[in-house]
């Protein structure tokens, strides 16, 4: 699962370095921000 998360994060950054939609960035960064919680929990040990 830790592979998906990164890969979400991945994506979402290049929607935010390349995409020209506000609404489309706004939802970039807060997929950003839900997949760190996720990471920093599968990696604690889920």
């Amino acid at each position: 699962m830790i592979n998906h998360h990164q890969a979400a994060i991945g994506n979402s950054n290049a929607l935010l370095k390349y995409g020209r939609e506000t609404v489309t960035k706004a939802l970039a960064e807060q997929i950003i921000a839900d997949q760190k919680v996720e990471l920093r929990y599968c990696r604690s040990g889920c």
